[in-house]
């Protein structure tokens, strides 16, 4: 049965997680944690293999319509692949209620932004600016995505509209980030990790679907207005949830 529930929930995820620019990390590593998966050396790493897969698919997409802004997702992709697998290899020294709270807490404001829509915003010219920016604050969101193992989608996202970019841009732009971010991460989860391949395989096939028509819709310019609250809820509760989950283990 968990060959068929698990990946039909990864499924649903992934349809939406490319329209708002995500790997689906903030719900896949939860709902493969509640499905009975060890968070940190099961969960993770199949959250991270989904990403790659959500992240690429769309991204490249995203490139062919050239809606992926280089100026300054070059330089956060190229201190990704740096500091995603260092955070990746510190989190086998975090215990994992740790890791469950920092993760909640990040879903946490990451819901709370995207349902309120309140954010600093600064318009940002300089390309000097967007390079010492992109290396130093994506440097931070990317150790912090390896150490939780997520892409990092939605932080970078953040980042990006708050640097002032276009909302679709900032979709765009940020799984792209996301993907250099999930491959270095996933990478750094090997040594340790303990993969079900069999539910790996059979989830990859539904995640890829799906990510494939999530990602045409956000070409499509469809409305995301309703999937954005929705997904922002739900964050808010899953946090909720982990948070509950985090405390039972270290009681």
């Amino acid at each position: 049965m968990e060959y068929i529930v698990i990946p039909f929930l990864l499924f649903l995820v992934a349809l939406v997680a490319p329209v708002i620019g995500s790997g689906g990390g903030p719900l896949n590593a939860p709902i493969l944690y509640w499905s009975g998966l060890n968070f940190k050396t099961q969960a993770i790493p199949l959250s991270l293999l989904l990403s790659i897969v959500t992240t690429v698919t769309a991204g490249i997409n995203y490139m062919r319509h050239k809606l992926v802004r280089f100026d300054i997702g070059l330089p956060v992709m190229i201190v990704a692949v740096f500091m995603a697998p260092l955070g990746a290899t510190m989190s086998v020294f975090i215990r994992q209620e740790v890791l469950i709270i920092i993760f909640a807490a990040l879903d946490f404001v990451a819901g709370f932004l995207v349902l309120t829509g309140w954010m600093p915003v600064f318009h940002v010219k300089s390309k000097r600016w967007k390079w010492i920016i992109g290396l130093f604050v994506g440097g931070i969101l990317a150790f912090l995505a390896g150490l939780i193992g997520r892409a990092g989608g939605p932080l970078f996202i953040l980042l990006l509209l708050v640097l002032g970019y276009e909302g679709r841009e900032a979709a765009a732009t940020g799984i792209v980030i996301a993907a250099c971010s999930s491959i270095t991460g996933f990478a750094g989860h090997i040594p340790h990790m303990e993969m079900n391949w069999t539910l790996a395989a059979i989830s990859i096939v539904a995640v890829f679907i799906a990510s494939q028509i999530g990602s045409h819709f956000m070409i499509r310019k469809v409305s995301n207005k309703n999937v954005k609250r929705a997904f922002s809820i739900l964050l808010l509760l899953v946090a909720t949830k982990l948070i509950f989950d985090a405390l039972h283990i270290m009681l």
